[in-house]
């Protein structure tokens, strides 16, 4: 089978240039996937900062990449193995912009936010480029996810940089059966985002608590030398959950009973119904404010 093609764009060039056969057998490729504020992005930099790491500074849309690659600059005619290998020839070229003759390990950071998206991405990324390596970045706490995620949105800040003179993070109020639908589509996300053979999984909580042992997993997974993360990585700060969210105690305990019905199998029926009719009318409002 022809191999597809490998480019990479030198630091000291503007051209991006096609490598041979056995580099391409040798390189690594990456995805680091999660939901959103679930941490992707302190790995994304983290991996992205080694000196035999290539990745595009932004995170990859999982549409149209990850559904259509090829099709989304052609009419879709194109052959099975003109799409296979048009995939890998266009993840290898996003992922070379910043590589150099040191570039071992090439990825993307995407982010779902729905089972399908998730599903989505796995199974594309599986099918699709050759020993592909998948990260998957969790974290626990689904209510400071969600919490992290309402700050975020209202505000439209969506990194929290360490500053001295940073304001206190304002009050954040849950609303019980938004979190429902929240959560409830959560553990379906991860629980689609698990299903990935051989996948490096990372603790949100646990990385934070140790950084230098988890990035050194990290490596290791890719294949890349262990050497200290002394570059930049943001350092996203948030204040403890409880400090900001006036009904914590409340949430968690919702969401453990939450995580008990979904691992059962027993969620209750109205929850699910409830999280259904909620995310249909989400959808109209937003496609009422589309036209």
């Amino acid at each position: 089978m022809t191999r597809s093609p490998v480019f990479r764009m030198d630091r000291d060039s503007p051209h991006v240039y096609q490598s041979g056969d056995s580099e391409s057998a040798s390189r690594t490729r990456y995805v680091i996937v999660g939901m959103p504020r679930s941490g992707t992005t302190l790995v994304h930099k983290a991996v992205a900062g080694h000196p035999n790491a290539s990745a595009l500074n932004d995170e990859l849309c999982v549409s149209p990449f990850w559904d259509r690659a090829l099709s989304t600059f052609t009419f879709g005619h194109e052959t099975p193995e003109e799409r296979r290998a048009g995939h890998v020839a266009l993840f290898d070229a996003v992922t070379s912009i910043a590589a150099s003759a040191e570039t071992r390990a090439f990825g993307v950071k995407c982010c779902v936010s729905s089972p399908r998206e998730a599903e989505l991405v796995v199974t594309s990324a599986m099918r699709t480029i050759p020993g592909v390596k998948i990260i998957l970045v969790v974290r626990r706490d689904l209510v400071a996810q969600y919490a992290s995620l309402l700050r975020a949105r209202r505000s439209g800040a969506w990194h929290s940089w360490r500053r001295t003179d940073r304001p206190p993070a304002p009050q954040v109020h849950i609303r019980p059966l938004l979190f429902d639908r929240y959560a409830t589509n959560a553990l379906g996300t991860l629980a689609q985002l698990r299903c990935a053979p051989a996948a490096h999984q990372v603790v949100f909580e646990e990385l934070v608590g140790g950084r230098a042992e988890e990035f050194r997993k990290i490596f290791d997974f890719l294949e890349l030398p262990d050497v200290p993360v002394d570059w930049e990585l943001g350092d996203k700060v948030s204040p403890p959950p409880e400090a900001y969210i006036d009904n914590y105690l409340e949430m968690s305990n919702r969401l453990a009973s939450l995580v008990e019905g979904h691992a059962s199998g027993t969620l209750a029926l109205s929850t699910r119904l409830t999280a259904t009719l909620l995310d249909i009318a989400s959808r109209s409002r937003r496609m009422l404010r589309g036209r």
